[in-house]
């Protein structure tokens, strides 16, 4: 009877990713990228002429030198110049100790004409620093990673017109919005980790699985349709999700 059972699954299972592939949409990152610019621009210009000799600015926080560190933030900084923020750069020697870096934050969240921060983990220090707590330390109105408890609470129950989402599966949720399909409910849970995975985000899946899977599934629900939350648990959405995790924190060579 259980073979049974589980062959059935199996075929259902099957069937079921036959569907998807039948129906995939293939999706232009770059193309979405060069619209998400133009869009933000144009929001950046508008609130430039509306609020004289207001401009948008940013800091990135970085510990250290570390080669795949530096091409992030120098990608970062790119992106904003390209759309209209003001950003700056502040490298600490990798000698810098934890209470030097809690008086950068703090100098940075009383720092009104800042208006994001981003802190480039990891910290490449060689003093011992909590990371947990540098995070947190980070003004939550100027948490833009979405890395502070703060956010990540808010985003665990939903809130998400109320915090900063990392950006990973802000992106995601991005591409899904242009094909005009329904966010998430469509590619549901597995697609969305794959996605992850491909994209090397450790960091951010270690982020999701801090919040808890309950917290994902109910920010799912009110994205999607449940219907297909109920398909996805039929065919064992949290032991694929925590499969999935293993698998990614066991996979080499990913420090992010």
């Amino acid at each position: 009877m259980l073979s049974l059972a589980a062959h059935s699954l199996g075929v259902r299972a099957t069937g079921y990713q036959r569907s998807l592939r039948s129906i995939a949409t293939v999706i232009s990152g770059n193309k979405m990228s060069k619209m998400v610019r133009e869009r933000l621009k144009k929001e950046v210009e508008k609130m430039t002429n509306q609020f004289s000799g207001f401009r948008p600015g940013l800091v990135v926080l970085q510990v250290g030198d570390r080669d795949d560190s530096n091409l992030y933030i120098s990608t970062k900084l790119k992106a904003a110049a390209e759309i209209g923020i003001e950003a700056k750069h502040i490298r600490l020697p990798n000698t810098t100790t934890q209470d030097e870096v809690l008086h950068s934050i703090i100098s940075v969240n009383e720092n009104v004409c800042v208006h994001g921060l981003i802190v480039q983990l990891p910290l490449d220090s060689t003093n011992r620093i909590d990371t947990e707590l540098i995070t947190n330390t980070v003004s939550p109105q100027k948490d833009i990673d979405g890395l502070s408890c703060i956010n990540a609470g808010k985003l665990s129950r939903g809130d998400l017109n109320d915090c900063f989402i990392p950006c990973t599966p802000n992106g995601c949720m991005e591409l899904i919005r242009q094909t005009g399909s329904s966010t998430l409910g469509t590619l549901g849970t597995l697609g969305i980790l794959r996605t992850f995975r491909l994209l090397g985000t450790l960091r951010i899946l270690r982020t999701f699985r801090t919040l808890g899977t309950l917290g994902i599934l109910r920010t799912f629900r009110k994205l999607g349709p449940l219907a297909k939350l109920r398909t996805f648990r039929t065919l064992g959405t949290l032991g694929t999700l925590f499969h999935s995790l293993k698998a990614v924190d066991a996979s080499p060579g990913d420090k992010r």
